[in-house]
């Protein structure tokens, strides 16, 4: 007997969930075997380098890319405020190309974008009441699409696998430092850079002469040596190895494997990395959760002004009662006045490292969860961050919307009653 249309396709899809489930399950025990872990109970080389975490936004233009942002007053390009840029120009461009041509049955962009819109407005208006969302409601939704968009964006698996390696270079001179038969690695390349540096400092202390000073600084600058992240070394062919080493570096230059291999010893390579990706979230940047609570902060205190005028400052400068001889009230008012004053000055910072800390765990729970088992169990994790970043943008944009209804109706109530 023939077999039903619908059981041939029921066992066609159990065969393809078979399949799938095979296939991740490879996946699974590859990620095992070329993971951190893996690797460090079989004794070989992970496939991904060890993760480095900057809290700091990195450059990515110039002679210091790569290098960690320290102060200043110039204007830079880091890999966060690239984020900023495309995050920000990827909405101008959705809401352009959605409402270009407006129609009064929309079609699916159109529709799509209005849904977002009358959800946020709704969602104004639950708190600060009817007819009172329009107001604060560009703001507001810029805010919550930014945050969102910026946290989400930054999963797409191209977003963080390209940057910028920097290397730090080791003469073949240099490398005769250390003695006959050593096995040469990292630590020690960084002690000898470190070397270096001091012996340049004491060169360039000791010596009166300009000339001698300016040769000091050519050969190695401390101040830039500090300023600078090198976690990469380059051994470069320049000098004569005398002796025999086993090498560890993460690039050797032309020539140099076979000039260590003559002199008797071995060149291991290690995987470089980078130091610094090319797009890296903006919210794992303090300057970005910072700039918006400033923002969020000067509109709330400009929507009280403009609410209540110079009555506004009221809340914060309690005279009054002082004013009339009530003297003990009048200081427990004074006081209550400063409290006000330290609480709005404290969602600064409330608003700031709430966003900082979240989006910055996130990436590094990511980044861990990836270099210790690659492949299936970072997917979880993803999904994590997609939630995550939803539920920053609701939070932010919702305490903002809080603070914004108390400021417009801070003095209502009391002058009611």
């Amino acid at each position: 007997m023939a077999s039903s249309p619908t059981s041939s396709s029921s066992g066609s899809a159990k065969r393809i969930f078979i399949l799938i489930g095979i296939a991740m399950v490879a996946l699974l025990l590859a990620g095992v075997i070329t993971g951190a872990i893996g690797s460090a109970l079989l004794d070989n080389d992970s496939l991904l380098p060890e993760p480095g975490v900057h809290l700091p936004a990195q450059l990515i233009l110039g002679d210091d890319a790569g290098t960690t942002l320290d102060g200043g007053t110039d204007f830079v390009l880091t890999n966060t405020i690239l984020s900023s840029l495309i995050t920000s120009g990827f909405l101008i461009l959705l809401f352009t190309i959605g409402t270009a041509r407006l129609k009064v049955v929309p079609g699916r962009m159109q529709g799509f974008l209005e849904s977002i819109i009358q959800a946020m407005l709704g969602f104004i208006e639950s708190v600060m009441g009817a007819g009172k969302g329009r107001a604060v409601l560009p703001i507001i939704a810029t805010i919550f699409l930014f945050v969102s968009f910026n946290s989400w964006i930054a999963l797409l698996p191209v977003y963080q696998s390209f940057g910028i390696t920097r290397y730090e270079t080791i003469t073949l001179d240099e490398l005769n430092h250390f003695e006959a038969n050593q096995e040469v690695t990292e630590d020690d390349l960084i002690h000898l850079v470190e070397e270096r540096n001091a012996a340049a400092q004491r060169a360039e202390d000791e010596s009166a002469d300009v000339q001698a000073n300016e040769a000091a600084e050519a050969v190695a600058d401390p101040g830039e040596a500090a300023h600078h992240v090198i976690e990469r070394f380059e051994i470069v062919n320049e000098g004569t190895l005398t002796k025999p080493l086993t090498v560890e570096a993460h690039r050797f230059n032309d020539g140099v494997e076979a000039a260590i291999t003559a002199a008797g010893g071995e060149a291991d390579s290690m995987s470089p990395g980078i130091n610094a990706t090319f797009l890296r979230p903006a919210g794992t940047d303090l300057n970005m959760p910072l700039a918006l609570s400033l923002i969020v902060f000067l509109f709330v205190e400009i929507l009280g002004i403009r609410a209540h005028g110079i009555g506004y400052f009221k809340e914060f400068f309690r005279f009054g009662k002082l004013l009339h001889g009530k003297i003990l009230e009048g200081l427990i008012d004074l006081f209550v006045g400063v409290l006000e004053g330290i609480s709005h000055l404290v969602r600064l910072v409330s608003f700031t490292f709430r966003l900082f800390g979240n989006m910055t765990a996130g990436e590094i729970l990511l980044l861990i969860a990836t270099f210790l088992v690659p492949f299936i169990v970072s997917i979880p994790v993803y999904g994590l961050e997609l939630m995550v970043g939803l539920i920053q943008g609701v939070i932010f944009a919702g305490l903002a919307i809080v603070f914004a209804s108390m400021a417009v109706a801070t003095h209502k109530d009391e002058d009611e009653h």
